[in-house]
């Protein structure tokens, strides 16, 4: 069985990067924030299907479903996440 890497997604026609990647999830979550809602990162780790691998988690994985390393998004993410203060806000998660 052979896989095809990133072929046929919705931004295959864009330039892109790890670390926009990480900016357009800081810029959702705080934005989400602002309008109180709930957020939700899409997704975790790289998505393997029958075949292709879509490697746009926030946690790289090889084709053995093997932990690479993690993005620059997963730190971001994390790091976005912790000085929440939800005592100022009316939002209750």
């Amino acid at each position: 069985m052979s896989f095809n890497l990133e072929y046929g997604h919705a931004m295959n026609y864009y330039e892109w990067s790890e670390y926009k990647q990480a900016k357009w999830d800081l810029r959702r979550m705080a934005n989400d924030f602002r309008l109180e809602i709930m957020s939700n990162i899409f997704t975790m780790v790289d998505l393997q299907y029958e075949n292709m691998l879509q490697s746009f988690g926030l946690i790289r994985m090889n084709l053995r479903k093997k932990v690479v390393y993690k993005r620059p998004s997963y730190y971001a993410v994390a790091a976005y996440g912790k000085p929440a203060d939800y005592e100022s806000s009316s939002f209750r998660p």
